[in-house]
């Protein structure tokens, strides 16, 4: 169990990484879709260099499946689709904010839990969404010329919904078969997404472009998908030693990572670092960070 904790709690601070990453790559790009590259990028690298990997790691074991790879096929779809809405929310605001909104991510997931096998939420749940969602909510409100900008909350709430289906398709294959060949399909199944990708001729030229001109991009992504390769790898086995409810519980720490390495990350690089560091700004995240990690904490009654 404790291998397990540290998995998740590991998984989040690559994922803080990667964040900012993502964040400076978006940024970075003038002469090219980086969103596009991106998903690309996101997609190829999983069959390239971790479906082997894994394979190796699973001493070259791996019995096709093919209602599993279906299950994980569905799941690897809407792991793209998250990763799209996630892209957006983070070409127009704060790293930290972003990754806050990722938060309600859980509360879906006893949604969903709760439709399809009848779960009954329990009075600290309710009041840990509740607990969530407030300060979710209060944290992404910044004002843009005198309005709120709710464009943030907006793609984040799909986000919200397209990751808690993958989590929650992800743990049929799981269920199916075991770890070891749903993870194997999940990433052979981003592959075949990749070359779907690659058939259409703008995230074709995206992605080469960004190959044979953008060095410096080329490599902050690569290193950026293998951190949240790697990631999301530790999430999906702590969740089959720990429940999901404590996995994502502990995937909250994610949030306060991403705020301390942005914060940091302004003041010692703030060229390849972009966070809103005003006073006012600092203390209204950590205020609304603090309460989400009660939240979920108590949602998850750990």
């Amino acid at each position: 169990m404790t291998i397990a904790v540290l998995c998740a709690i590991g998984a989040s601070f690559l994922l803080s990484f990667a964040n900012h990453i993502d964040k400076f790559v978006i940024n970075e790009s003038f002469e090219f879709d980086s969103i596009k590259s991106l998903l690309v990028f996101s997609t190829l690298v999983a069959g390239i260099i971790f479906f082997p990997i894994s394979y190796i790691i699973n001493d070259f074991n791996f019995t096709f499946d093919l209602i599993c790879f279906l299950v994980t096929f569905v799941s690897a779809i809407f792991f793209i689709l998250a990763t799209y809405f996630y892209f957006i929310a983070l070409e127009i605001t704060d790293a930290s904010i972003v990754v806050s909104l990722q938060q309600t991510v859980p509360i879906f997931s006893l949604i969903l839990t709760f439709i399809f096998f009848n779960e009954v939420l329990t009075p600290k749940e309710l009041l840990g969404m509740l607990i969530i969602i407030v300060s979710t909510i209060v944290m992404s409100m910044k004002k843009i010329n005198g309005s709120f900008n709710f464009k943030p909350l907006l793609y984040m709430f799909l986000f919200t919904i397209s990751s808690s289906l993958y989590f929650f398709i992800f743990e049929i294959g799981v269920n199916i078969t075991d770890y070891n060949t749903s993870n194997l399909s999940f990433q052979l199944s981003l592959f075949v997404i990749g070359l779907i990708f690659l058939l259409f001729k703008s995230y074709r030229d995206s992605f080469f472009f960004v190959i044979d001109k953008r060095k410096r991009e080329t490599t902050f992504n690569i290193i950026n998908e293998i951190f949240t390769l790697v990631a999301n790898m530790l999430n999906n086995y702590a969740n089959t030693i720990i429940p999901l409810a404590m996995v994502n519980a502990l995937n909250g720490f994610q949030v306060v990572f991403t705020f301390l390495i942005g914060l940091v990350g302004v003041i010692i690089l703030p060229k390849y670092f972009i966070e809103d560091i005003d006073k006012k700004n600092i203390l209204k995240k950590v205020i609304c960070i603090v309460f989400e990690i009660i939240g979920l904490f108590i949602m998850t009654n750990y």
